[in-house]
């Protein structure tokens, strides 16, 4: 619904009328405080309050409601809020803006939002794209956002087709666009997603697996990954047609300065987007910690101070991920750090069933553990990455994104059921998939990051010895061990590497098949690493354990080097004890051990704007040397000094006879 408009500055009536895509093009006004764009009126206290705003029909939220949450848990989920994280001083919305937002639907039911402040000039006018990170929904980049909106510029959000698209298989149930849960009755007009599969398939699936769901990043048969540069540029677009239909005697496109910013999945398509701009609308990019493997080139290794070059670089998300889905739970056993969270027990049963199949057999406990350490290592991940990489193994997360990252790319369908993995809540106690309940159903647009385990939804193994049960606990049928589902994790490895992990042979037929879909899906995302000369900064942590710098922005950044030579224009800027989600640096025990990445993209951005209008040169290729908090010190300019424009040479990164080298 149209909220009522007061501020003349903005004709939004102008829009009335206007359609993309086929939908009709939606506007609201937004006023601080009580309802700014840039916490929809929750400023820094209720952002940083761990009591979430409420809805005042739990069963029934509004589109306003779920907007507020959405913003709520996408702040506290990217960023620490804390006041001695820095939260309120060196990020967070300290000014409130009022504004316009304007949604509109993209191709394939992606989500944009175009959020026009009022001090936006359509005549000087300024645009920031910010595509989601992870696979959240379209509010998924507020967190950069706001440092454009005080700036005058227009945001444009976008996420990057696959937002919060879940469908409820057993009740019909889907998210429509304006975040509401609502029954799939006329096909997908109105929603996110709805499977593609047919009803009959859909029936059969259900009638055997109740209270399941899809999501439309695994689900959608769509490869969104591939599409995520396409999404970014048609939310451009998008931005374009509208602001040109609010200012038609105004705004002009043509001068109209762009940056593209993003977090995580959120860079790499800005990434993406840049590179396949050869018209040269988007200026600068500025990407924190991006998912953007560039096609391989042997042109260049890898070396971290005086360590072996690395020379199988460039590794795409699920070839690593489903390595450490598969043999970081046991490497986790070799890490001399009485703090580490993870099961041991847990491990240990891994290790067994490891065993049971063949790898490491008659080997000691403590020497297969370093064994698996050391093919971790072996891969590229770093040594800065074993504590959170212990973590995210023990949480399921490598898990998931192989399990979402499998589906996705070989464009496999819920019902196809690929290696027995499904989604869906479950029982507590019995961790047996269960119903979601209604008031957490409904709020999965708002509470969810898109991307299983999230927002009550689990991984299931319904392969598991017993019966369908959340996959870290099930049973494998191959060693019928309680080995956290090893008999997936050998698949999962085997659908992104194409070779069984315990004998290296060629899998069976119908395996060799799987990785073939799998890799020709993984090879359409692949980034080329040519910007055309265009001024870019990528932000990255040493201690990102999900997204791996090896693979991701120091591969890019010597794919970019080797591509365009002299012309290049890209700086990295790698920060010593910093990791990919800085909302863990809240927790005891994360704290003590990692500075925040924020204020550094801002920065960053900051820095990018005095590029473009020739105040500033880019800051050369460094590592930055950070110092982590002692004690109950808070965040202070020490902990995160400024990114010097003239770094010692010791810390100065380098691309010389054929090496990137990265200074210890």
């Amino acid at each position: 619904m149209q909220k009522e408009y007061t501020n003349p500055k903005i004709p939004v009536h102008h829009l009335e009328k206007y359609e993309y895509n086929g939908f009709p093009v939606h506007s609201s006004y937004h006023q601080a405080p009580l309802d700014d764009l840039t916490s929809a009126g929750l400023l820094l206290e209720g952002l940083a309050n761990p009591t979430p705003p409420v809805f005042q029909d739990p069963a029934k939220p509004t589109p306003d409601e779920l907007r507020r949450r959405a913003i709520y848990e996408n702040y506290r989920a990217l960023a620490d809020t804390s006041k001695d994280g820095g939260f309120g001083r060196y990020y967070g919305p300290l000014d409130p803006v009022s504004g316009l937002e304007v949604r509109g639907v993209l191709s394939d039911a992606a989500t944009v939002i175009v959020q026009v402040p009022e001090s936006f000039r359509p005549g000087k006018a300024k645009l920031l794209l910010v595509p989601a990170s992870s696979s959240r929904g379209v509010y998924g980049g507020i967190v950069l956002g706001e440092w454009g909106l005080k700036r005058g510029y227009a945001i444009v959000l976008c996420d990057k087709g696959c937002g919060t698209g879940f469908h409820d298989l057993s009740e019909n149930l889907a998210v429509r666009l304006d975040g509401t849960m609502a029954e799939v009755e006329n096909g997908p007009e109105d929603f996110i997603f709805t499977v593609p599969d047919s009803a009959e398939s859909v029936k059969a699936f259900r009638d055997r697996h109740p209270h399941r769901y899809a999501t439309k990043h695994a689900h959608s048969t769509l490869n969104v990954e591939a599409k995520w540069g396409a999404y970014v540029r048609e939310s451009l677009e998008f931005a374009h047609q509208a602001l040109r239909c609010l200012w038609p005697d105004d705004y002009q496109r043509d001068s109209c300065r762009v940056i593209a910013t993003g977090l995580s999945n959120g860079g790499g398509a800005a990434l993406r987007a840049a590179e396949a701009d050869r018209s040269g609308t988007i200026h600068g990019v500025v990407v924190g910690e991006p998912n953007i493997p560039p096609v391989y080139n042997p042109a260049f290794t890898i070396r971290q101070g005086t360590s072996e070059p690395l020379l199988e670089h460039s590794k795409p998300l699920v070839e690593y991920a489903s390595l450490q889905n598969l043999f970081q739970l046991v490497a986790s056993l070799a890490i001399q750090e009485e703090t580490l969270p993870f099961s041991r027990e847990v491990s240990q049963r891994r290790l067994q069933a490891l065993q049971v199949r063949g790898l490491w057999k008659g080997v000691a406990g403590e020497t297969a553990a370093r064994l698996a350490l050391e093919k971790i290592y072996q891969a590229g991940i770093l040594r800065e990455q074993n504590f959170l990489s212990t973590a995210h193994a023990a949480y399921g997360v490598y898990e998931g994104m192989s399990v979402a990252l499998a589906n996705c790319l070989g464009r496999y369908r819920v019902t196809d059921h690929l290696f027995g993995f499904s989604y869906a809540a479950v029982d507590e106690e019995m961790k047996t998939p269960s119903v979601l309940g209604p008031q957490q159903q409904t709020r999965l647009y708002a509470l969810s990051n898109g991307l299983v385990p999230t927002a009550g939804l689990q991984v299931i193994n319904d392969l598991s010895v017993g019966g369908p049960v959340q996959s870290i606990h099930s049973v494998s049928p191959g060693t019928s061990l309680a080995d956290a589902n090893l008999d997936g994790a050998v698949k999962l490895y085997i659908a992104a590497h194409g070779r069984n992990p315990m004998t290296g042979e060629e899998p069976e037929e119908w395996l060799k098949e799987v990785h073939k879909r799998v890799s020709e899906g993984s090879r359409q995302c692949l980034a080329g690493g040519d910007l055309l000369g265009r001024p870019a900064i990528i932000v990255n942590g040493r201690c990102d354990s999900i997204i791996s710098p090896n693979h991701a922005s120091r591969s890019y950044l010597g794919c970019n080097l080797v591509v365009e030579g002299e012309k290049s224009n890209l700086s990295y800027i790698e920060l010593e004890h910093a990791q990919h989600l800085d909302a863990f640096n809240a927790l005891p025990g994360f704290r003590e051990r990692y500075v925040p990445l924020l204020p550094y993209v801002l920065r960053a951005l900051s820095r990018m704007e005095e590029v473009l209008e020739g105040e500033a040169g880019l800051p050369p290729s460094q590592v930055v040397r950070t110092r982590t908090r002692v004690g109950g010190e808070a965040l202070a300019d020490d902990h995160i000094p400024l990114v010097p424009q003239k770094p010692e040479q010791s810390n100065r990164i380098f691309l010389r006879d054929g090496v990137l080298e990265i200074p210890d």
